[in-house]
């Protein structure tokens, strides 16, 4: 089969943890060592289906994805949407692309990047069983039995049972309210939707042409006007012009050829901060704490501070999440809603939206220490191989001071190598680049002098990354 991995997606629920440049599925929400995302990449087999595996992304996520393929050491078609146009153009396109690549099997997977399965094993066994199902001409999804009347997801109702582990699906089910998600728990025939399919390229796109034809044309047009740019394949524009809307919406909801089949490996979409709860120990009074907190007299809440300490008292139920930049605090009953602070920040144009205090490069990543009108400073960190642009500032200068790893510099028509407590100066119009050339990650310390500090005060001259 052909994997395809989703990597759009925001995550504004897990807000400040979660940034629309750095959302959720590329942070290590539950694991010191991995992504979301490359955890997703983990529970496939090795052996055959990370052979023709495709990520669908966007041009900010891009060299995110590259980079986190590259610390697992696995490769991957990386095709760029131009614009966000949810599930069902991005299903239709990725559909006619491997139609168009004959050396790719024609079942494909389907799956979010930013879910968490507990059992990889028991996902796998379910997969080969959907695959089955699927080369019937069935297109499959995936049902989760609820354990609770959650709120924040939608469901499926299903009616008889095709086979053994497949069942035909009646409906599919908006979120619902809570006395409507408890009428559901309590009958068999209602599941989750875990936005996981599983189909064959071919009867996708029929069924597209019978319903939504209009999302079926534009997408085979931006496969075909598609270019390469690096590693990356980038679709064409027309690809704008698709519905925005889901997968759901488009096809399952009307197809005649839906399945479900039900998947008990413990899935959860770590769709807000109590699904994030559930993965960690807690204390005796309930309090679950990730990083220094001290808590009196409270209990029942979920602290999540990695950068400095938190003291509470006499407090309960309440969700603390503590970033470098941003201080989140709310009842964990209304975690849901955490949207509604980040729609009111984008409508002041906040960047904290957007950006984390560390921001992401394809060389690596940069964070801002001190900032004043007149001087910043900067931790800088560079991936083994990674390349700033060659630039130059008009209105400051730059000091960079070496804390570990060998730098490479260029400066004017000077290369030189720093070393670990070693600096150099970089005058205000000077031609400049930093390069690791070394196996570790180079971090340097950068102040920043001038009458004007913002990221756009670049000009490049040549880059190694295709950037404007």
């Amino acid at each position: 089969m052909t994997p395809i991995i989703l990597c759009g997606g925001s995550g504004t629920r897990l807000w400040p943890l979660s940034r629309s440049q750095y959302p959720k599925q590329y942070l290590k929400l539950l694991d010191e060592e991995y992504s979301l995302f490359q955890q997703t990449i983990q529970r496939l087999a090795k052996d055959q289906s990370l052979k023709n595996l495709i990520c669908l992304t966007n041009e900010e996520h891009r060299f995110i994805v590259a980079h986190q393929l590259y610390e697992l050491g696995v490769k991957a078609h990386i095709i760029l949407e131009p614009s966000s146009r949810n599930t069902a153009a991005a299903i239709a396109m990725v559909s006619d692309f491997v139609l168009c690549n004959d050396d790719m099997d024609n079942t494909l997977l389907v799956m979010p990047s930013d879910h968490h399965i507990e059992d990889p094993l028991s996902f796998q066994q379910t997969i080969s069983q959907a695959e089955s199902i699927a080369k019937q001409g069935y297109i499959v999804t995936f049902g989760i039995k609820p354990t609770h009347p959650e709120t924040g997801y939608g469901y499926i109702q299903c009616a008889k049972k095709i086979s053994e582990t497949a069942i035909e699906i009646e409906k599919f089910v908006e979120k619902p309210d809570l006395e409507t998600a408890k009428k559901y728990v309590q009958q068999d025939n209602y599941f989750w939707n875990a936005g996981i399919f599983m189909f064959e390229a071919q009867v996708m796109l029929e069924e597209f042409e019978k319903y939504t034809p209009q999302i079926k044309q534009v997408v085979a047009q931006a496969v075909a006007q598609g270019t390469r740019d690096l590693d990356f394949f980038r679709l064409g524009e027309t690809f704008n012009q698709a519905q925005d809307i889901s997968i759901d919406y488009a096809v399952m909801e009307k197809t005649q050829k839906g399945a479900l089949i039900p998947l008990n490996a413990g899935w959860s979409d770590v769709g807000s901060f109590n699904a994030m709860v559930d993965f960690f120990p807690s204390e005796q009074d309930g309090n679950t704490i990730l990083g220094e907190a001290v808590a009196i007299e409270s209990s029942d809440n979920f602290i999540h501070s990695k950068n400095r300490l938190i003291g509470v008292l006499g407090i309960k139920e309440l969700a603390i999440i503590d970033t470098y930049d941003a201080l989140l605090i709310t009842p964990k009953s209304r975690v849901q809603e955490i949207g509604k602070i980040v729609k009111k920040l984008k409508a002041s144009a906040d960047e904290r939206t957007h950006f984390h205090s560390q921001v992401h490069r394809p060389w690596g990543w940069y964070e801002t220490l001190i900032e004043d009108d007149t001087f910043k400073v900067k931790r800088i960190n560079v991936y083994p191989g990674g390349t700033l642009s060659l630039q130059k500032h008009r209105y400051r200068s730059e000091h960079w001071v070496v804390v570990s790893g060998t730098a490479t510099v260029t400066c004017d028509e000077k290369v030189f190598q720093l070393y670990t407590n070693q600096s150099t100066f970089i005058p205000c119009g000077g031609v400049h680049r930093l390069e690791n050339k070394d196996s570790q990650n180079l971090q340097i310390i950068e102040i920043q002098n001038g009458t004007y500090l913002g990221e756009d005060d670049i000009v490049r001259i040549e880059d190694r990354y295709n950037r404007d």
